[in-house]
Order: C-alpha cells, then sequence, then structure tokens
C-alpha cells in the first residue's frame, strides 16, 4: 500500500493517488473497503446528534411535537455524516477508472452516501457495467450486488 512507500507522508500518498488512480486501484479498493466498515457506527452517531440538535432547539421554542415527526431529517443528517472525506475522495479516484474491479466498492458507495459522491459512482458505473461478462461474477459480493440493484433502481441520475 502507499503508506509503505510514503510512510505518514498522507499528503504525498494522496497527491499520487490523485495525479494515478488507475495505478493504486488495490490501495483504493483497500482504503473504500476499511473506510465503508466505519458508516453504521457514523450514520448512527450523526442520526443521534441530528436529533439532539432537533430536541435542543424544539424545547425553548416549546414545539416538542414535532420531534417525533421529523425523523427523516435526523436520517438525512446520519446520511450526511457517515461518510469519512477520505471515502469521499476515495470513491472519486476509484470512479476515475476503468477497471472492472471498481464495480463491487462503487456499488458500496452508492449506500449513505453524500449525493456528489454516489452522482460519481452512478456514472461510473453506468461506463463500467456494460463491460462486465458472466466470468466478472466473483468481482461483486453479493451485498455489493444488492446495493448496486437497489442504488440504481431508485433512479440514480447522471
Amino acid at each position: 500500500m502507499l503508506d509503505r512507500v510514503y510512510g505518514s507522508d498522507t499528503s504525498t500518498a494522496q497527491i499520487e493517488l490523485a495525479q494515478s488512480p488507475s495505478r493504486h486501484i488495490p490501495e483504493l479498493i483497500a482504503i473504500l473497503e476499511r473506510e465503508n466498515k466505519k458508516k453504521p457506527r457514523r450514520f448512527a452517531a450523526g442520526v443521534a446528534v441530528t436529533y439532539a440538535i432537533i430536541i435542543a432547539i424544539s424545547i425553548p421554542l416549546h414545539m416538542t411535537g414535532i420531534v417525533g415527526s421529523v425523523w427523516m431529517l435526523a436520517v438525512a443528517g446520519g446520511a450526511g455524516f457517515a461518510p469519512t472525506a477520505l471515502q469521499k475522495r476515495a470513491a472519486r479516484w476509484l470512479s476515475e477508472v476503468n477497471d472492472l474491479r471498481a464495480v463491487g466498492p462503487l456499488a458500496e458507495s452508492l449506500d449513505k452516501q453524500d449525493s456528489g459522491t454516489k452522482k460519481l459512482a452512478i456514472n461510473a458505473l453506468i461506463r463500467l457495467l456494460p463491460s462486465m461478462q458472466h466470468s466478472d461474477y466473483g468481482l461483486i459480493t453479493d451485498n455489493q450486488r444488492k446495493l448496486l440493484y437497489a442504488g440504481l433502481a431508485s433512479g440514480g441520475e447522471k
């Protein structure tokens, strides 16, 4: 991985990734896999923080009745907080390559992701998926397949 080459100099590693993402597909995939494991905890934390803010605002305004009806706002807060900045950058860089190994991680980028990164992932998937063949079956896990179907079926836009 790039940390073996650059050590703790993450800025140099990120510049290298940004300049030539196709040379570092395994590293980008590893970054996304590691960062995707953080999403559920970050999503839950985002929902909790958003709810706390809603409650803190509604109590002084004597509007506690709205707390239960704005749960979608809390979910949106969780979705906005779930992806890390590194995950967004890695997904963006991976969306620029023409390598079918990127399809699975890009499918995971459709779940609990900001709209800009999701749009990049969808465009990359639209470009890459027609090239897939039956022999590429092992490049996508069952979970990635489900996320891919759900993400594209929900009306992914270009």
